[in-house]
């Protein structure tokens, strides 16, 4: 694998000062809130930046729960063929309540800072944690506002517009009014947030001093931002939904002349407009020139720099009447059967359904954590929305540029476009050199044996490609057939990020309206974890296809248990073992192997393997017991991969396939490997059937229905059913997908169970 070849053709395709990622990552779940020991359905896909078109570059998801030390408590590698990929994991049962983060990234997107990865907020509850069920806990000395200047400063002389988010001393989002004073402590005019706590104003500063908002009704007194004597910033005003007004406010600045950028989340520029920042120029546009969905406004000067920007829409939220979901009824019984319908006249892709406990389902994020406006469901950004705020103000609080752009000396990390990359270095220990231009072979302990290949570089690097599931043991070693004096170690690469979001999770605290339904919650749990064995809707293990030998149908496969056992593996190769020879050179064996029936063998030593491992010590294979040998496969004929020659060989499998009955070469590399997550399928009963729709087995699941994959038809509708358990509680059905833009759209519908 060439890596250099590979990332001049990436960055070829890249706009040389943007360098925008062109994929991104997108997880849902089947929910927000779990008891600890629950599984967690997950749904993740890698799109085209700006689409919801799979990625051309990345196969491999990986997909983190950290918790508030941004410590991992769960990684898994997802293999997302063709873009998607559907499964559960479990939660340690042994996790505290509190607030956790779920993060999805591909290795591309390593190259881009960390908070450009997908993030959302999921909440564990352990009952018995020391605190269960947390009260409020300050997370701010007292209610607190914070200031989003559009651009990212403040202009001295300039209009400035200024976006606010409050919250109380707990963190919630709470209306507030006040007014905005001036270095001297005049009253410059009142300000007044809706009642999720969001507004705009504009601010004209005339003095470099510290302008604060004061509240009416408490001593709360928050200073704005420093003031900016010279800079530039990037002005969005919308007319009537009809036409964009872009706008320079620029002091003092050097440069002459600047250029707006209009770029689509793919990375394509859409318009270009010379501005002249002297001036404070600005342009107009009609709103039908742009596509839907998140764009960027770049202001850059003539050296090619980024002066200011900001993510916009051109287009407001779709019709919600193109996706809809309704039941049949609002009101069930117990194991009764619901019918769902949707309507999907949006086109919108990957449309997943879940329907859980209202009690455990958070339908707002917090803004302030989230930095890119794609991690969210559009409808949640629209709720914040009103006749004051709109939605372009609302984006003014998610940085684009410093976070969406790359670093061009930072680009390390190729795409995984066949699977997973595992990648390393390789030292000499003699002299702690990198070991150049030397072969290296991985296989995996294996009853079905894979190799591949990799080449050091002058640093000493390499890559492999793999694509296993499950956990499984690797072993790295020279391919050349004498490498007694080499003596090597193998770094590996960190597979998952170890970079980390600088803001912290926030504590975790639980109304006390909510504290009754989540105990039922986790009794349910409890009460279904006892009847496992019992029931008959546990979710399904989907079948992994096994990766297959390498060499396909050997030429001679020997089962070992078609004849009679042998006390010796001297004698299992003498007597049953066709196209072979044994050479005993001062008591040691090798063994040859013939491509004729004339039994003509050459003096090269054959390609040895034991469980799909290659064997430099060929006489060890006769220590083994025999009994332990499952069959033994020969390739007579000289077999290549790649460039590279295997020649003759052959491999033994023993019955447990994991090298156990072999004295292995403890100076071998040789490390324990997670490999994909398994998939998944979620079941539910079907109490159609009347034995179990009168069985006394109780049923209290928390999640109802899991389906990650709906289909529709011709019509763009869709229809699932599923039956409902035996508790009397609120139920919400969740349906999301992506729109063509890629962006996750969510609609909600509600009903309940009760005894009848």
């Amino acid at each position: 694998m060439n890596i250099k070849k590979i990332l001049l053709s990436l960055l070829i395709v890249i706009n040389a000062f943007l360098l925008l990622a062109q994929e991104t990552v997108v997880l849902r779940t089947d929910r927000d809130t779990y008891i600890a020991g629950e599984s967690v359905w997950i749904r993740a896909n890698c799109f085209k930046s700006g689409t919801s078109l799979p990625s051309d570059l990345s196969n491999v998801i990986y997909a983190e729960v950290l918790n508030d030390k941004n410590e991992p408590v769960v990684q898994l590698k997802l293999n997302a063929e063709n873009g998607s990929c559907s499964t559960q994991f479990m939660l340690p049962d042994n996790l505290q309540t509190g607030n956790y983060v779920l993060r999805g990234y591909t290795k591309w997107l390593q190259n881009y800072n960390s908070e450009l990865f997908f993030t959302k907020n999921i909440v564990v509850i352990n009952p018995f944690s020391k605190n269960p069920f947390p009260g409020k806990e300050n997370i701010y000395n007292s209610d607190t506002l914070f200031f989003y200047p559009e651009g990212g400063k403040i202009i001295l002389n300039q209009k400035n517009k200024i976006a606010i988010q409050a919250f109380d001393k707990f963190g919630n989002r709470k209306p507030v009014a006040g007014g905005i004073f001036s270095p001297s402590g005049d009253t410059l005019f009142t300000v007044s947030t809706s009642s999720e706590g969001f507004a705009v104003f504009n601010l004209t500063p005339e003095a470099i001093g510290i302008y604060r908002f004061k509240s009416e009704k408490s001593d709360i007194s928050v200073p704005l931002p420093e003031i900016s004597p010279q800079g530039v910033n990037l002005q969005l005003q919308e007319e009537n939904n009809q036409k964009l007004t872009f706008r320079v406010a620029a002091e003092n600045l050097n440069s002459l002349n600047g250029t707006i950028h209009i770029v689509s989340s793919i990375g394509a520029l859409l318009k270009k407009y010379p501005v002249s920042l002297k001036e404070n120029e600005s342009v107009s546009v009609d709103n039908a020139e742009f596509p839907p969905g998140y764009l960027y406004a770049l202001l850059i000067d003539e050296k090619g720099e980024i002066l200011s920007s900001r993510y916009f829409v051109a287009h407001g939220q779709e019709d919600s009447n193109l996706l809809k979901v309704t039941t049949d009824k609002q009101n069930y019984s117990g194991r009764e059967p619901v019918s769902l319908q949707i309507t999907n006249q949006q086109n919108l892709k990957n449309v997943s359904v879940s329907v859980t406990k209202k009690c455990l389902l958070n339908t707002k994020s917090q803004l302030s954590k989230v930095l890119r406006p794609d991690n969210i469901a559009v409808q949640t950004l629209n709720e914040f929305a009103n006749n004051n705020v709109s939605l372009n103000d609302i984006l003014l609080l998610f940085t684009p540029a410093d976070k969406v752009l790359a670093n061009p000396n930072r680009i390390s990390f190729i795409p995984e476009m066949k699977g997973e990359i595992i990648s390393g270095t390789i030292i000499d220990l003699d002299n702690q050199q990198p070991i150049a231009n030397k072969v290296f072979i991985l296989s995996f302990i294996s009853q079905c044996p894979t190799i591949e290949f990799s080449k050091t570089d002058s640093s000493g690097k390499f890559y492999f490609n793999a694509n296993r599931v499950g956990e499984h043991e690797i072993v790295i070693q020279p391919f050349e057939r004498d490498s007694s004096n080499l003596n090597y170690k193998v770094n590996l690469d960190l597979a998952f990020s170890p970079e980390y979001p600088e803001n912290k999770i926030q504590p975790l605290f639980i109304e006390a309206k909510n504290i009754s339904k989540i105990n039922k919650a986790i009794i349910n749990m409890q009460v279904n974890a006892l009847y496992d064995p019992y029931d008959s809707y546990s979710f399904l293990s989907k079948p992994a296809p096994g990766p297959g030998c390498f060499y396909g149908e050997p030429e001679i496969s020997i089962l070992t248990s078609d004849f009679i056992e042998m006390p010796t593996m001297e004698e299992v190769f003498r007597e049953i073992v066709p196209s072979t020879q044994l050479v005993k050179k001062e008591g040691r064996f090798n063994i040859k192997i013939s491509e004729t029936d004339a039994l003509v063998f050459t003096d090269d030593d054959s390609f040895c393997m034991v469980d799909g491992v290659p064997i430099k010590n060929q006489h060890n294979i006769f220590k083994m017991n025999p009994a332990k040998v499952e069959k033994i496969d020969v390739i007579n004929q000289n077999y290549f991969i790649q460039d590279y020659k295997l020649g003759r060989f052959l491999n033994i499998t023993t019955t447990e396939g994991d090298m156990s009955e072999f004295d292995f070469d403890k100076s071998l590399f040789r490390q324990s490997f997670n490999g994909y997550a398994p998939s998944y399928i979620f079941n539910s009963p079907d109490y159609s059937v009347d034995s179990l729709r009168n069985s006394r087995i109780p049923d209290f699941r928390n999640l109802l229905y899991w389906n990650p994959d709906i289909t529709f038809n011709e019509n763009n509708s869709g229809s699932v059913s599923f039956y409902t358990s035996d508790e009397s509680a609120e139920y919400v059905v969740v349906v999301e997908g992506i729109n063509s833009n890629g962006v996750i759209e969510r609609r909600l519908t509600s009903f309940t169970v009760s005894d009848k």
